[in-house]
């Protein structure tokens, strides 16, 4: 039976360290406390973490300034690897739901700055005349250049087949 030190402890909202002893509690003993967590009921318990940014495609330099942004604003935050086969990216998961909504605004504040940045950098390149043209491109890898579009102009070709086919 649970005891009544237990039941006060329990009818108050759920704290993440004692949400598990709820559960125990709950399944010891369901009939004196027939409300089940939230988690056994298969909702969404209020506790778990949020995904903050999901690492596919995104630059190492990116990554580690948001985990230096977190940091300096003191928000608990995780990270997942990416998986050996490449089915998760990883990311980068806020803790404390509290916290999300001020760890959101910080990302999207750096986000701006760091667009901000690389605009202002292409735009400096570009003046400079050191940004990236095609004709750069080609005199920097040639063989790379052709063989897309190679690859380019038969995925052309393929996709038209039918049309010319059926006499379209």
């Amino acid at each position: 039976m649970i005891g009544e030190r237990d039941e006060e402890r329990l009818d108050r909202r759920l704290e993440p360290r004692s949400a598990k002893r709820a559960a125990v509690l709950w399944v010891a003993d369901p009939v004196s406390y027939p409300r089940s967590p939230t988690f056994l009921r298969g909702g969404y318990d209020g506790f778990m973490s949020k995904l903050l940014l999901n690492l596919r495609n995104v630059p190492d330099d990116e990554a580690d300034g948001v985990r230096a942004m977190l940091d300096a604003q003191r928000i608990a935050f995780y990270e997942t690897k990416p998986s050996i086969w490449g089915v998760s990216a990883g990311g980068i998961w806020i803790t404390e739901d509290a916290a999300f909504a001020d760890a959101k605004r910080a990302f999207d504040e750096y986000d701006q700055q760091r667009t901000a940045r690389a605009r202002a950098e292409y735009a400096a390149a570009k003046r400079g005349g050191t940004a990236d043209t095609f004709l750069t491109l080609f005199r920097a890898d040639p063989v790379r250049v052709v063989m897309s579009v190679l690859g380019i102009l038969l995925a052309l070709g393929l996709v038209t087949i039918p049309f010319f086919l059926l006499g379209g």
